[in-house]
């Protein structure tokens, strides 16, 4: 995985210097690229998602989300 910013920007991220991921880790960072930020501190490379593993992981967050907020609604009416 590349990184889009930054002094090393377009740099495969196994190939930047420990230090500056280190200091990657310190801002706040979407998860997939804390992930491969995290993983290239171990040494290992990063495997992106999809685009269809991304979308399925949104609709199934969306679905929890909705799921619980449901849960809520019903709780809310019992007790009323």
């Amino acid at each position: 995985m590349k990184i889009t910013f930054g002094k090393h920007k377009g740099e495969e991220l196994h190939t930047i210097p420990k230090n500056y991921l280190n200091w990657l880790r310190t801002i706040d960072l979407d998860d997939h690229l804390r992930r491969a930020v995290d993983l290239a501190l171990e040494g290992k490379e990063y495997k992106a998602p999809t685009r269809r593993e991304r979308i399925d992981e949104a609709r199934e967050d969306m679905m929890s989300r909705l799921r619980e907020r449901d849960a809520g609604r019903t709780l809310f009416r019992v007790v009323a």
